[in-house]
């Protein structure tokens, strides 16, 4: 129940006692985490000794990114949404039926997202440009996807025990 870095020698660099349920976790700057706290409901920014440095509130987050912009990106299972750096939540998403696994916010404003056994990718609007079935489900708790530089997608399907690259 600890969160910290590893150097190239494999010496502790630093580390705190994790918060219960964190099922994601992003190095977002010098001295800085975004975590997402599931049973806690929140999406944190804290510092390397883990003191709370900013909270979101958000029903059981499976995972979060902050992106270039500086807003919060956060995925739960019933909606993909951003936040802005003051709070304001400024696009969200959600499907029919609520069934989100995982999703990842790509550098050109696109959402990669996992749905029932689909990959959907959105435009930065929510619209659906392409989808495609992937033949295996994707753990809900810390599953996550990869999208390559060449544009090929890494999916982790857990009843297949195999990690699949999809084009």
């Amino acid at each position: 129940n600890k969160i910290f870095e590893l150097g190239p020698d494999n010496a502790i660099r630093w580390e705190f006692d994790a918060p219960r349920s964190v099922l994601d976790v992003q190095v977002i700057g010098p001295n800085r985490l975004l975590l997402a706290e599931q049973f806690d409901r929140r999406v944190t920014e804290r510092d390397f000794k883990g003191n709370i440095l900013r909270q979101i509130p958000a029903t059981l987050p499976l995972a979060c990114q902050r992106l270039p912009n500086g807003d919060t990106f956060i995925v739960t299972r019933q909606l993909l949404w951003t936040v802005d750096q003051g709070g304001k939540e400024v696009f969200s998403w959600a499907p029919k039926p609520a069934s989100i696994t995982t999703a990842l916010h790509l550098r050109n404003g696109q959402i990669a997202v996992v749905t029932l056994g689909r990959c959907v990718l959105l435009d930065p609007h929510g619209r659906e440009l392409k989808s495609f079935t992937l033949g295996g489900v994707v753990y809900t708790l810390g599953g996550n996807i990869e999208v390559l530089a060449n544009g090929r997608i890494l999916v982790p399907l857990y009843n297949l025990n195999m990690i699949v690259e999809f084009d």
